[in-house]
This record gives structure tokens, C-alpha cells and sequence, in this order.
């Protein structure tokens, strides 16, 4: 297959000429200068078309702040003990094919560093099918002042009643980089998309990312015997308690619920409850006895970590990656990997990142998604991956939740404890989504699409998004109860009535989700299926189904729900 770039700048292409004079020292100086040629400097997001939002909605949307891009950390000598004291953003020495984020991880690891960083890895993608992807994906281009739509990071242009996208093809033929339009299905709106650059093909260091055809030959005859090892992914490496910064965490938690608000404690009345509680545990008067042995028995309980993919592995190995490099995988007790349709290079990636893989087909009795071949819906893969763990805490991550790469490993760890310690206190459902890419995607923006004034909780879905900004005290439904100044976790609780169902990044407690059945403010039971393992399952015959059925009703249930403020994971798929 022919690729096609679209051209390179000449100063890009001067660059580009001089990188083989360059020694590997001289050429990481010059990483970052390349990065701030690039045009445009900006991440991307899903390569789908995304429809743009309607005008009545984005006409109402007050101005976003302008934005400062943060400077370049200082590389500093790699620590002896975790790093505690740097604000959120300053990690130095991120070696992840989140480079190709350049904005969320400004120093980047040039292919020298990126090869070396690989070698050894058994599995892999094959060269030329993963740079045939990434080619040919569209990535948005940002046009801050010009975009007429939502999200920010976009840039969407009303097109005429006709149809005519004329201006916003003027646009695109004016901006560097940009390589076609993409169009909502009424023709109304046209997004500027751009194709992948030159650098961002070569950031991602493919020579380190091969799989021969014999490699994934012998992948492929081990599938089709069944032979793939089932007792990967058990055991951890790091005790997580040897990361975490537990002085700073004593003191955040020891204030655990200044206002003493129910919300922080599993909702209004004890039916919200976790059946896992432990009421000695919940902050009413005094605080728990023991804040540091809470933190130490807390620290030696089971993590598991269930990843969800489908044919997408550049995405999935972004996401390895930035999960190994924060030491997700080294702490957690299990790695489970569902690889839907049993893509030979995914499966060699899970053994590679020594997860347990299993397929669709190979749990008994499966029930699969009837228009596909070897696939689970979301919500059936919730329930088999509950039931197949043991930990005792699950954090469930689709492919293209990549962890944050800008964030310590200390950073990372305090945010992963006091979620948590948030479950402990009372909250069903813990959410670590980023919210660094607010207005981006499907993460609204402050203020966008909340109803407060409805009473069905179907229409209320959409405020929880505005929880994450920084006037929450004087929005209804929702209190800060783990509060400490940055660089520490900030954690705020709201319910069901106010939110949609997602398990975008989240981490449960896996008897909860599997034996907790969430009742009504009278005492009125009733939750269908009982439990929410069992819900997803029901959901086995639809993608959207676990999602699109729960909003309907699961608000009248109030569950309890918590969200980091700041979250420790982003939404990046490169090749979906």
C-alpha cells in the first residue's frame, strides 16, 4: 500500500534532512525545537467523525479561558526516593509513545530513546500494518477564536442551509496541515481534521514495534489450539505502599469529610451504602482511629486491572506502555486482558505486558455480541471480567485510556490509594478520567448541557461534568470530602441522579459490583438483575446497551459515585 503525507514545512524538512548529522545527544537537544515546528501542534483525538454539537447548545457556551502552555520540565537526575513535591505536569523523563501527545507530554522520547526503551519486546505490531494505520487516521485540528461548535479542542464550522462547507473549506485549504473535512450527517457542521505528520510517524519508533510474520504465525497456532498461557498475570512486582507518599496521605484522609456531608459517605441514608462498609471507617465526629494503619492495611489489599481491546493495537500499546511506566502493572495483583476477535498481534502484546488474555470464545458459556464473531459487548465483558478476578479492587480500562504520563509515580499512586479509600468510605463507583481534556471529546465543558431544573434523572445525566470545575460549591448534588492542596488528590462525591453510566477509567470494588444491589431513598429495592455484573450481562446482545439502558433508571437509585478532580487517566485512541 502507497502512503501519502501531506508536505512538511521547510523548516520541517530541514530538520528533517539534518537528523542523520546529528549524534543521539545532539539529536534529543533537538527533539523538543522539531515538536514546536510541528503544524499543528496539537493532540489527537478519535479519528471517527464526531458530530459537532448543535447551535442552540454551542451558541449558550460562555468563552473558555485561554489556555498557557506549561513550560518544559528541567530533567533532573533520576530519584532516589518517590518525587512528592512537583506539581501535577512536571515529571521529568516520560518515555511512552505518548509522545505523540506532544501537548499533555512536552518532552518526548525521540526515536533513539524510544528503540532502546522497546528492545527486547517479544510481541509487537508488524511495521507496515501499524504505520498503514496511523497514516491513514484523521486527527482534529484546534482553531481557537475561529471553531463555532464544541469541543474546544476542535475546530467545527457551520456549514450553509444547502450544505455548503465552502468557509469551512476555505479554512482548511488555509491551515497547514489540514487534509479534508469531516461532515455530521445532516451536513450541517464540517470539522477540520489533519493527517498524522512525518515526526509523529517517526516519534513512535517503529523499529522497536516488529513482529515478524513468523512470530505472529506461531501466535496465531497458539490461539487456535488454545494453548496460551492462562496463568499469566498473576502477581505483583512493587508493593504499592513503597510508592505512595503516606505522610501527605495520613493528613489528607485524617480530614476525610470537613462538612460532614453524607454524600462523602455513600449517600443520604444507609441504604447507599457500600454492604462492604465498615462504619468505624466513616469520618461523623471525630476522626478514625489510626489513619496509618488504615493506610497500611489499605495499601496491602488486591488491585486488579482489566483491560478491554478490539483490533486496535497502536492504541493498545500507547496504553501498555504509559500503564507500565507509572507502575500500574507492577502493583496490581492481577491483568486480565479481553481481546475481542483474538487479533494475533493484541494477544502478543497482553503476554508481552504479562496479562492473562483470554477470548470471547474461551469462556464457558459465553454469551457473545451476535454481530460479531468472537466478541463481547462492554457490558458482558464487565461481568466475566468480575467474575475471572479475585482482587479485591478492579480498575476496568478500554484500550484507549492511556494512564498520564506527566504525573509521578508518586503522583500516580496517591491518586490509585485514595480511590480506593474513597470506595471504603461508601462510594460504588470511582472515576479517574483526567480533566485535563475538558471540552475535549465527550468530556463537557463547564456549564454545557446541564439541566438543573429537570426532575427525571435521564435529563440530568450530563451535569456531573460540571463537578469537575473549580465553582462546584455553588452547584447542587455534590461536596469536595477529600480535600488537599496541590500536588495531593482532591476528591469529590456525587450520585447517580446527576450522572450518566460510564466505565471510562473507573475502579469498583469487586464484590460491591458483583453482590451490592442499590436501593431507593424509601428502602425500595427492585434494581434490575439485582446487581450491576449482572445488568452488564444482561446487555450481551448490544455494544450500547449497558450504557443507553442503565441512564433510563439507575438515577432513581441515587448510587454513589466519586470522581479525582484532576484524574489520572486520558482518552487516546491513535488507531480506532
Amino acid at each position: 500500500m502507497d502512503i501519502t503525507f501531506f508536505p512538511l514545512g521547510q523548516k520541517q524538512q530541514q530538520q528533517q534532512q539534518q537528523q542523520q548529522l546529528f549524534s543521539p545527544e545532539e539529536f534529543n537537544s533537538k527533539s523538543n525545537e522539531m515538536l514546536d515546528a510541528m503544524k499543528p501542534n496539537t493532540k489527537p483525538s478519535l479519528p471517527t467523525a464526531t458530530p459537532p454539537t448543535p447551535p442552540e447548545e454551542a451558541t449558550t457556551t460562555p468563552p473558555l479561558p485561554a489556555t498557557t502552555t506549561p513550560p518544559l520540565p528541567i530533567k533532573l537526575p533520576p530519584p532516589t526516593t518517590p518525587i512528592v513535591s512537583l506539581a501535577r505536569g512536571a515529571k521529568t523523563g516520560a518515555n511512552t509513545l505518548s509522545s505523540v501527545l506532544p501537548d499533555l507530554n512536552s518532552e518526548f522520547a525521540p526515536p533513539p530513546a524510544m528503540s532502546k526503551q522497546l528492545q527486547g519486546r517479544s510481541y509487537s505490531p508488524t511495521k507496515a500494518s501499524a504505520r498503514e494505520l496511523l497514516a491513514s487516521a484523521r486527527f482534529d485540528i484546534p482553531c481557537p477564536g475561529e471553531t463555532e461548535g464544541n469541543p474546544a479542542c476542535s475546530c467545527q464550522i457551520k456549514c450553509n442551509p444547502a450544505g455548503n462547507c465552502a468557509k469551512a473549506q476555505g479554512m482548511c485549504d488555509s491551515k497547514d496541515g489540514c487534509v479534508e473535512l469531516s461532515l455530521n450527517p445532516d451536513k450541517s457542521w464540517a470539522t477540520l481534521k489533519r493527517g498524522a505528520s512525518d515526526e509523529e510517524l517517526e516519534l513512535f519508533g517503529w523499529e522497536g514495534l516488529q513482529m515478524t510474520g513468523l512470530e505472529e504465525e506461531e501466535i496465531a497456532k497458539e490461539i487456535e489450539k488454545g494453548t496460551v498461557e492462562s496463568e499469566r498475570g498473576r502477581g505483583s512486582k512493587v508493593a504499592i505502599k513503597d510508592l505512595i507518599s503516606t505522610t501527605s496521605l495520613q493528613t489528607s484522609f485524617a480530614n476525610f469529610n470537613p462538612k460532614q456531608d453524607d454524600l462523602c459517605i455513600g449517600g443520604p441514608h444507609e441504604g447507599y451504602r457500600s454492604p462492604t462498609i465498615d462504619p468505624q471507617s466513616i469520618k461523623h465526629v471525630t476522626p478514625p482511629p489510626s489513619i496509618a494503619a488504615q493506610i497500611e492495611s489499605l495499601a496491602s489489599k488486591s488491585i486488579g486491572v482489566v483491560a478491554l481491546t478490539y483490533n486496535t493495537p497502536v492504541t493498545l500499546v500507547n496504553s501498555m506502555l504509559s500503564w507500565e511506566e507509572m507502575g500500574l502493572l507492577d502493583v496490581s495483583h492481577e491483568r486480565l486482558l479481553i481481546a475481542n476477535a483474538g487479533v494475533p498481534v493484541e494477544v502478543a502484546l497482553g503476554k508481552d505486558f504479562d496479562f492473562k488474555v483470554v477470548q470471547p470464545k474461551d469462556i464457558e458459556g459465553v454469551k457473545m455480541n451476535p454481530k460479531h464473531d468472537n466478541v463481547v459487548t462492554i457490558g458482558a465483558a464487565f461481568y466475566y471480567a468480575l467474575e475471572m478476578l479475585e482482587s479485591e479492587y478492579v480498575i476496568f480500562l478500554e484500550k484507549d485510556f492511556m494512564a498520564d504520563t506527566t504525573l509521578t509515580k508518586a503522583q500516580f499512586m496517591d491518586e490509585i490509594l485514595s480511590s480506593m479509600w474513597m470506595l471504603d468510605q461508601g462510594a460504588w463507583i470511582v472515576r479517574l478520567r483526567s480533566r485535563s481534556q475538558q471540552g475535549c471529546d465527550s468530556f463537557k465543558t463547564c456549564g454545557k448541557a446541564t439541566n438543573w431544573g429537570a426532575r427525571d434523572p435521564p435529563s440530568r445525566r450530563k451535569n456531573h461534568w460540571s463537578y469537575y470545575c473549580d465553582n462546584h460549591e455553588s452547584l447542587p448534588g455534590v461536596e469536595e470530602c477529600l480535600t488537599q492542596a496541590d500536588p495531593g488528590p482532591t476528591y469529590r462525591c456525587h450520585t447517580s441522579y446527576d450522572s450518566n453510566w460510564s466505565l471510562n477509567a473507573v475502579i469498583v470494588k469487586r464484590e460491591v459490583m458483583l453482590s451490592g444491589s442499590p436501593v431507593k431513598a424509601g428502602g425500595e429495592g427492585g434494581f434490575p438483575k439485582g446487581n450491576f455484573a449482572d445488568y452488564g450481562l444482561s446487555t450481551w446482545d448490544r455494544q450500547d446497551g449497558f450504557e443507553s439502558d442503565l441512564i433510563s433508571f439507575w438515577g432513581d437509585y441515587k448510587v454513589p459515585i466519586c470522581i479525582s478532580t484532576e484524574g489520572i487517566f486520558l482518552h487516546a485512541e491513535l488507531d480506532g
